[in-house]
């Protein structure tokens, strides 16, 4: 899911009223500075659920706040009830467990597939005494709320509702793709009332915390309105702190090859533009039977992990002397251009094959002859598109000079085609380095990382 730099798609407010009407005065008197409300238990029962009738009419969105938990057949029922209500998101508990949180996934993936589901791990007006008294356990609520957040990941839900302190560390493994939506969020000139775990909402945006729920804060201020542009400033402070902060820990990535080879890695895993499916292999154009596939195209979708990617571009590219940068058709081309634009450089792209009408050029844009030219590409399998887009260039009289891909499988028949044809290659990051960083971060198991690994060693004969 892409998330919106836009501070008031981060905040949702919480309509905790046993009544219609006060609802109803709240969300009119904000008008568009709240986009996104929390219905809770107490105000969907008192109106008989049409309370989502009339935000749906005031194209608002809606976190349906039920926290469904009961055995998983009814639970999953009760979800394909929620998915079908114009929601934006519900929850169910985490502590139902892994069968009653896929069932519920599969069922609404029939009804609506739009609609997100997250699991409620620890709920935030518990302290660490309450935790240990109710679960009769030694793990520290930290622990016990991030193995409910690995569960509910495990489990394909979108995300967690947690506290904004767990949210760091959830992110940092269930991946920057997996939704934190935190209540227990107060600023600094509002009463704690009965939270235990709170942040103030900048705080809470720089820890990690992709929505942040807040009520009292809002619907008690004198001036509610004032209030909640009050929050969205401070959201808006955090999110560009966040922004800061990640500039400067992707400068210390890098500091050398492996540190960027991993930083891309896990944006390729963030983003699950990486797909393993060992029951089910995929296809390469080459035939080659796969467990594994990385899209690349996909990554255009997110902003902060295209913006590692050029960078890292960027990086490899300012110290080498060129004219002209190229991208293969077409997963090469949004790239290059990207590339092109930072570094102010001419721009082409080379077809597959030549065109069989107008000009018949197979390639477009910048003229290449007697240019230095380097070539994008987005992933280099067996190497043989890139190598013939490579020729194309030096058959229209480039001086190509090398060819860098996003990723690479690091198969020895490309190296030995690249070899072969003497053209210097590189990547931002490979197949040893993913499944590493896969490993680490929990996305596999040590079984399909064998498995993998097997294949990368032989992959014209793997599955056969």
């Amino acid at each position: 899911m892409i998330l919106s730099n836009n501070a008031k798609e981060r905040l949702i407010i919480a309509l905790d009223y046993n009544n219609i009407e006060d609802a109803i005065k709240l969300i009119d008197e904000l008008e568009d500075e709240a986009l996104i409300y929390k219905v809770g238990l107490e105000l969907f029962l008192n109106t008989k659920g049409s309370i989502i009738d009339y935000l749906v009419s005031k194209n608002k969105k809606i976190f349906l706040d039920l926290k469904f938990h009961d055995i998983p057949n009814t639970t999953a029922m009760a979800s394909v009830f929620a998915s079908k209500q114009n929601i934006f998101m519900f929850n169910v508990h985490s502590s139902g467990g892994r069968k009653m949180m896929q069932k519920c996934v599969d069922e609404i993936k029939k009804v609506n597939d739009n609609t997100l589901l997250i699991g409620v791990t620890v709920l935030t007006s518990l302290s660490e005494d309450d935790v240990c008294e109710i679960f009769h356990s030694n793990m520290s609520l930290k622990e016990l709320t991030l193995n409910l957040a690995k569960l509910s990941k495990d489990s394909n839900l979108n995300g967690v509702v947690c506290s904004p302190r767990e949210a760091s560390i959830i992110k940092k493994e269930c991946g920057s793709n997996f939704i934190t939506v935190c209540p227990g969020v107060r600023p600094a000139w509002a009463s704690l009332d009965d939270q235990e775990r709170v942040l103030t909402p900048k705080e809470a945006m720089i820890e990690g915390c992709d929505y942040l729920v807040i009520g009292r804060p809002i619907l008690k201020a004198e001036n509610r309105k004032e209030a909640c542009i009050k929050i969205i400033e401070e959201i808006s402070l955090g999110l560009k702190e966040l922004e800061s902060n990640n500039s400067r820990q992707e400068e210390s990535f890098y500091s050398n090859d492996i540190d960027r080879k991993k930083l891309i890695a896990n944006a390729l895993l963030d983003t699950s533009a990486v797909k393993l499916n060992i029951k089910e292999p995929f296809t390469f154009v080459s035939g080659i039977k796969s467990p594994i596939y990385c899209d690349n195209r996909y990554l255009i979708g997110f902003v902060s992990q295209r913006k590692q990617i050029v960078k890292s571009f960027i990086d490899i590219l300012k110290n080498k002397d060129f004219d002209i940068i190229a991208g293969t058709a077409t997963a090469g081309i949004p790239w290059s251009s990207f590339i092109a634009y930072e570094l102010n450089k001419p721009l082409c792209y080379i077809r597959a094959e030549k065109k069989e009408h107008g000009r018949g050029k197979q390639i477009e844009g910048a003229e290449v002859s007697g240019k230095r030219v380097i070539l994008i590409e987005d992933l280099i399998s067996t190497g043989s598109s890139s190598i013939n887009a490579f020729k194309a260039l030096k058959e229209e009289g480039a001086i190509g000079l090398e060819i860098i891909s996003i990723f690479e499988y690091e198969f020895e028949k490309a190296k030995n085609n690249f070899s072969e044809n003497n053209i210097k290659f590189s990547s931002l990051s490979n197949f040893s380095t993913l499944i590493e960083v896969a490993k680490e971060k929990n996305y596999i198991t040590e079984e399909e990382l064998i498995i993998a690994s097997k294949w990368n060693k032989s992959p014209d004969t793997w599955g056969l």
